[in-house]
């Protein structure tokens, strides 16, 4: 069995070089771009009628927030990376590797989520997702858990249906509500 210790290292580890420090650009690199992407076809949307907030209120809410949190992290990315080239040191999470198995849960539970979503509807498919994520990151109060997703996905459907005025798929359970 291998301990880590938890001094500091002085030496570079394979895979820590400028090109791995920047490497957390591209998502800030692809934030950026979804964000424009959903601000330009948020201002050229044809809306239909007066209402208030209105169908662009809540897209330019998420673009607003897609370009603060490209723009956060690529500062946060750049001031690390100098951080780092000025004191010599490797920054320890960034060396860290990819958790493979966490990744693949909450990647199969959205492929799920989007499979589920019209046949069994919002409230089931949307509690399941959650439910997996927090399984996924590690989790053990699972029935906790399931109550809190059950109840996020409810106050989702009010939202969207008392705040927005929107349907979210009913699936399975169209009929009884």
């Amino acid at each position: 069995m291998t301990t880590m210790s938890h001094s500091t290292q002085h030496s570079t580890p394979e895979g820590s070089g400028v090109g791995a420090k920047y490497g957390e650009l591209s998502v800030s690199i692809i934030l950026f771009a979804m964000g424009a992407f959903m601000a330009y076809n948020t201002a050229t949307m044809d809306v239909i009628g007066d209402s208030e907030p209105g169908p662009q209120f809540f897209p330019s809410i998420v673009a607003f927030l897609l370009f603060v949190s490209s723009i956060a992290l690529a500062i946060r990315v750049v001031r690390a990376a100098r951080r780092a080239e000025v004191d010599g040191e490797v920054d320890e999470e960034a060396v860290i590797g990819i958790d493979w198995k966490t990744l693949s849960i909450v990647v199969a539970a959205f492929v799920a989520f989007l499979l589920i979503l019209q046949p069994l509807g919002w409230l089931i498919s949307a509690a399941a997702l959650f439910f997996l994520v927090s399984f996924a990151l590690g989790t053990k109060e699972h029935l906790t858990n399931l109550g809190i997703a059950a109840v996020f996905s409810a106050a989702v459907q009010i939202a969207f249906s008392i705040g927005l005025g929107l349907n979210l798929p009913a699936g399975i359970l169209g009929g009884i509500f």
